[in-house]
């Protein structure tokens, strides 16, 4: 409880000229998380919109965020969709309207652990996650996903041997080649 009152009051210091507290004010103030952060970027990765992703990613990084950790969390999305997209296949790729059908239908075709468990396994997170991701993964063809995860490893690569330029630079490169590269219908 102590915690709470701590942030109240801080937001309240935050917004002392103004008559009320609305979300954006929150936003400013907090940010999102990291993970639902990087999950937009990776939306907008899959809608080739280059301008959102860039300024998601900009905005991480003014938080605090190293170019590292956003790295490496969207490799974690891109790896995600594309063990999402795997399993919907050999699933028959049978369509799907809710997380309730999702969990039904092929949500109970696969166990858990399947890629070798932990946050890396899309089989292993939570399930509205996973039913996030296989939402998103169906608009992919396997082929560009696999294609993006070279992309990602060389840039992975770049960024931690420094060679190329530094790790915001090799970033804000990758998210402009996903864009372009990037062939999925609009999720």
């Amino acid at each position: 409880m102590q915690t709470l009152r701590m942030e109240l009051d801080k937001a309240l210091l935050f917004c002392l000229n103004d008559d009320r507290i609305d979300a954006r004010d929150l936003e400013k103030l907090v940010g999102k998380s990291r993970e639902d952060a990087v999950w937009s970027v990776a939306e907008a990765v899959a809608r080739r919109n280059s301008v959102e992703a860039m300024e998601l990613v900009g905005d991480l990084m003014n938080s605090g965020t190293y170019p590292l950790v956003i790295l490496t969390l969207i490799i974690r999305q891109f790896r995600h969709l594309l063990q999402a997209r795997l399993l919907w296949e050999d699933a028959g790729c049978p369509t799907f309207r809710g997380v309730n059908a999702f969990r039904n239908g092929v949500g109970s075709t696969f166990e858990s652990g399947r890629f070798g468990g932990g946050a890396d396994d899309v089989t292993t997170i939570h399930p509205f996650a996973t039913f996030k991701k296989f939402e998103m993964a169906v608009h992919h063809d396997p082929a560009d996903l696999a294609r993006m995860m070279g992309r990602l490893r060389r840039a992975d690569r770049d960024a931690k041997t420094g060679a190329s330029a530094g790790a915001r630079e090799v970033l804000e490169e990758l998210i402009l080649d996903l864009c372009t590269t990037a062939r999925g219908r609009a999720a």
